[in-house]
Formats: C-alpha cells, structure tokens, sequence
C-alpha cells in the first residue's frame, strides 16, 4: 500500500499592487475600477490585500524608494502606469506587471484566477499603536506546509495609508483622493524568517 501525506492547507488571500503616480492620466479610471470592484464583489474583495506604488510613470510626492525598485517587475526596457500585479505571478512567463482594462470585471477575473492557485503558508497580522500612537507595533505570524519546508522564504510588511487628498491628479476632475499608499516597508526585499516546526514569528 502506497501512503499519501496530507499536506496542510491555508485560505488564500490576493494581493494587486498597482503602479500609479499623478502624472497618470488614465490612473482615475483605475482607481474607479478598483472602487467598483471593491464594492460590487465584497466577498472576493474581502480575499484582497491592495497596494499602490507610486513610480512606474515618472514619480510623485508619495513615491518611496521601494516603490522604485518594484519597477524591476516589469522587466522591460520601459515603464508605464496603470500597471498591475497580482501576486507577483507572472501572466505572460516574463512580467507580472501588466496593463488591464480597469474594470471591475477585469478585476475580478484575475483575482479569481488567483484564489484557484493552492496557498502553502498563511500569515497572520496583528498591530497595535504603542501609548502616545506614535509607533505601530506589528506581529506577523507565519505557518507553512511541509512542501515549503527548507526553502528560504523574505517577509515584506508594507504600511499603507487611504484618503490622502491630492496635490494635482492628472486626468481628474475635482478632488482626487488617494488609496492604498504605500507609505513604509520593513525591507524592500523582504526580511529572512527563521522556521522552527514550519512556524515563524
């Protein structure tokens, strides 16, 4: 008789990082996209992590360093925005950043597409203000199967930030406010956990 082990399994969450500035003419209807998505399909949108990189098409007065060497993902000679990534995953085998309609739809399909992919670890968050509010102190804990055991694996905690009102959003009418920024990152590149029976803090 043959024996399978059961690998444990996790929920899946997605996460879509946008590349986005304010000399983004076209970004406006992106984020309209983003909104609509958001609100029409709460249940999926419960299942995302969103994040907007300010760099990708000249930057702005919310770009942070990070968010400029995120750009490596389009692993083209140029850059442009709206762009997208989901995951980080790869669409066409070169890049995971990519152009898409900026509809709720098309949101929906890729994120979709995404939760039918098997998760292998899972990590659970936790922040809290210290007394005065001045530091946020976050505990990550992270758990992974034994299909991942002895692969080395980079932890990136971002800290974004909604309704930041802008300073002069190209292709807006009215005020434009932003989402989903990115404002600070413990490391670009994550940092090295360290697994004890497959569980890191």
């Amino acid at each position: 008789n043959i024996v399978f082990a059961k690998q444990k399994t996790f929920e899946r969450r997605v996460l879509i990082e946008e590349f986005t500035t304010e000399y983004c003419s076209f970004c406006p209807q992106a984020a309209e996209g983003i909104a609509s998505f958001l609100s029409s399909y709460p249940a999926l949108a419960d299942k995302v992590a969103l994040i907007c990189h300010h760099a990708g098409y000249y930057t702005d007065w919310l770009t942070i360093n990070a968010s400029k060497s995120y750009t490596w993902f389009y692993n083209a000679s140029y850059t442009f925005a709206p762009a997208f990534m989901y995951d980080r995953f790869a669409w066409n085998g070169t890049s995971p950043a990519e152009s898409r309609q900026s509809t709720a739809a098309g949101y929906k399909n890729r994120v979709e597409e995404r939760l039918n992919v098997i998760p292998r670890a899972v990590i659970e968050v936790k922040a809290y203000f210290n007394a005065d509010k001045s530091r946020i102190n976050v505990t990550a804990m992270c758990e992974r199967n034994e299909e991942l055991g002895g692969l080395p694996m980079y932890l990136t905690l971002f800290l974004t930030e909604d309704n930041i009102t802008a300073q002069a959003q190209s292709g807006a009418s009215g005020t434009f406010v932003h989402q989903h920024v990115l404002r600070d990152v413990n490391m670009t590149w994550g940092s090295l956990l360290s697994w004890e029976d497959n569980k890191a803090t």
